[in-house]
């Protein structure tokens, strides 16, 4: 009987289905090779890029002083926060609202003195920020609508105040990961 021919020639193995990234795509078709772990990448080997909206809803409050609709210096690091956060998402809009206290010699002239206070806000984010002025909008309520009794000096200055709120949304593009939901 004749003993079998074996054959010892090396042979060198090619590993076509490598995956060196382990995106489940072959590093022989993968076009963008080193994918990191957990990113969605499509036939390619490229992650999918997929939108998502990032929501801004921040408020702000003012104190003024009885008859006064001068902004004190101890706000303006609140102002510019805003104005940060409004630079960040460029549609954003702010409605500003002034108040005053149930002191004065008339509605009408709390009413302007309101007024006056919501502009100063709207003038300091314009003027020392940079915001569009489109973007802000005013309104003065004067002692309709106050947040603590009128029979008190606490409760006054309480009233003599502007509420802002800053609303406003981004989108921005990132790359899909597999365990992000996507709607």
């Amino acid at each position: 009987m004749q003993e079998p021919v074996i054959d010892t020639t090396p042979v060198v193995v090619v590993e076509s289905d490598l995956d060196s990234d382990g995106d489940g795509v072959p590093d022989s078709i993968d076009a963008c090779p080193g994918t990191p772990m957990n990113v969605v990448v499509d036939e390619r080997g490229c992650p999918v890029p997929v939108d998502i909206t990032d929501e801004l809803k921040m408020e702000l409050r003012v104190f003024f002083d009885n008859d006064k609709s001068t902004i004190k210096s101890q706000y303006q690091p609140e102002i510019a926060k805003v104005a940060e956060k409004m630079r960040e998402y460029p549609n954003s809009t702010a409605r500003i609202e002034g108040h005053a206290s149930k002191t004065g010699p008339s509605a009408r002239y709390n009413q302007r003195l309101s007024e006056a206070r919501a502009v100063a806000v709207k003038s300091m984010l314009t003027n020392e920020f940079g915001i569009a002025p489109n973007r802000i909008s005013t309104v003065g309520y004067g002692y309709d609508q106050p947040i603590a009794p009128n029979d008190t000096e606490e409760g006054r200055a309480m009233n003599r105040r502007v509420y802002a709120i800053i609303t406003g949304d981004k989108t921005m593009t990132v790359e899909q990961t597999k365990d992000m939901v996507v709607q």
